[in-house]
């Protein structure tokens, strides 16, 4: 008997039975993943995506791009994973300075590089030095640290904006991110632990569909671009605000997404991208609260849709997109 037990406690026979396990567990979850897809239906076509490097400044709209766990990456840069702060290492937006609409920001080998109308390029370096500060900083109410960007960067910022004290700090490979689980929402927060962002709003990403925008402008007297709502995927369909029944999403073989919640629209909507400056007339978000305002949502218009990777790969315009419907 205990011959036996010997020959069983052998390491062929122990690699063996791992790798059986391992393959048993592939082939299942394989099985699960094609039991899934059943319940995807085709829902429309990637139309472009967006990648805002610096929070609350202009983007970059590309046909291909990456889609990692903590949101769009073009040319090795991630969305909105550098952020500017006040001397008190609070955030500061287009909402209370729309003029940051102007900044252009592009990805370039790594690096960012910041234009704006009279100012010289500056270009961020991809590596920072390890002696650069990290600072405390406040997204809305979490606490998160960013690598300083330097003196450079701060005094562009301060001629082009007119503001002293600001800082560019950068949310590095080896800084904590954000746990999109914790903050607090009146209708719940649909969030799951390790679901993680960096300087975003609330998670890594924003879909949105051009049906829905299409809609939205026949109401207008002005007509106003995907740049008013800053979103990363646009889905181009044909139902309007189908986006806010699916459930989940495939985007072309490898990239599966949750979404979480509809996206609250403010002041930061009214701001024309062109002129970096608040529309008189508060609009869209006027229109907007005219009839997209549901009771879970109190009075603030939803137009958009927060997701979160769960597969990652790579995304391009033309890529098609599966949704499990709601209901």
């Amino acid at each position: 008997m205990l011959q036996l037990l010997d020959k069983l406690s052998t390491p062929a026979v122990v690699f063996a039975t791992l790798s059986t396990l391992a393959v048993t567990k592939y082939v299942f979850a394989g099985y699960l993943r094609w039991k899934r897809s059943k319940d995807f239906v085709k829902v429309g076509t990637i139309e472009c995506v967006y990648c805002f490097p610096i929070k609350s400044c202009s983007g970059m709209k590309v046909q291909q791009a990456e889609c990692s766990k903590l949101g769009i990456r073009v040319h090795g840069v991630t969305d909105r994973h550098y952020l500017v702060i006040q001397p008190n290492g609070d955030f500061i937006t287009q909402r209370q300075e729309p003029k940051m609409a102007l900044i252009k920001v592009t990805a370039i080998h790594g690096e960012i590089q910041l234009t704006a109308d009279g100012m010289s390029s500056l270009n961020i370096p991809k590596d920072l030095s390890k002696n650069n500060q990290i600072i405390d900083c406040r997204v809305w109410n979490d606490r998160v640290k960013g690598m300083d960007c330097g003196q450079e960067a701060s005094d562009w910022l301060h001629k082009f904006l007119g503001i002293p004290g600001l800082r560019l700090v950068h949310s590095s490979s080896d800084l904590q991110k954000r746990d999109c689980s914790k903050p607090s929402k009146p209708w719940g927060n649909p969030a799951k632990p390790g679901d993680e962002v960096a300087y975003g709003d609330f998670c890594a990403y924003l879909i949105a569909n051009t049906a829905s925008l299409e809609d939205l402008n026949k109401r207008l007297s002005y007509p106003v671009t995907f740049s008013n709502f800053r979103p990363n995927i646009v889905v181009k369909t044909d139902v309007p605000y189908d986006e806010d029944n699916w459930s989940e999403l495939r985007i072309g073989e490898t990239i599966d997404m949750r979404m979480l919640d509809g996206c609250t629209r403010c002041q930061l909507t009214t701001v024309n991208p062109d002129l970096g400056a608040k529309s008189l007339s508060g609009e869209p978000l006027k229109t907007l609260k005219a009839f997209r305002c549901f009771k879970q949502y109190g009075s603030s218009p939803i137009f958009c849709v927060n997701g979160t990777v769960d597969t990652p790969g790579p995304i391009a315009a033309g890529d098609p997109v599966y949704a499990i419907r709601k209901y």
